[in-house]
């Protein structure tokens, strides 16, 4: 790593000093603990991927993270719903191909409903995409129909 001492102190046009000349320029997501609900900055569908792995190092996208599996589980759900869909198609950026930006700022006013215990208990033992779309959309008092 030595040999590339003098182009990793050069970043930044040498203006910024850090603690090591090796060190990470960004480390945000090196003191990311916890589950997660990651998610890319684009996609031509709804696509959160849950880990338990806490201590899981992801490099491009974001993170949902919550102490709760449970809490990530149900919101993983609604966020590949149908609904969330219908929403980010109609607020976010589009790309070319179909595909939608799911930045923060697209999703941060996502309504997401309040359920009792027992309809997150049903929402998460609903074995296909069909069963979630119904259920949610009974929820949301909202039929969404092709799009």
């Amino acid at each position: 790593m030595k040999k590339h001492k003098l182009l990793l102190l050069s970043r930044d046009n040498g203006n910024k000093t850090y603690e090591k000349w090796y060190a990470f320029g960004r480390n945000q997501a090196l003191t990311i603990s916890g589950n997660k609900l990651l998610f890319p900055y684009i996609s031509d569908k709804p696509y959160f991927v849950f880990t338990d792995e806490k201590d899981l190092l992801f490099y491009n996208g974001y993170a949902i993270i919550s102490e709760s599996v449970d809490d990530l589980l149900v919101l993983q759900r609604i966020l590949m719903s149908r609904i969330f869909w219908f929403y980010i198609k109609h607020t976010s950026k589009p790309y070319s191909g179909k595909f939608f930006s799911i930045a923060k700022n697209y999703i941060k006013n996502f309504g997401v409903c309040v359920l009792s215990q027992k309809q997150r208990e049903k929402l998460l033992t609903l074995d296909s995409a069909d069963k979630i779309d119904s259920f949610l959309e009974k929820i949301y008092e909202i039929k969404i129909v092709n799009d």
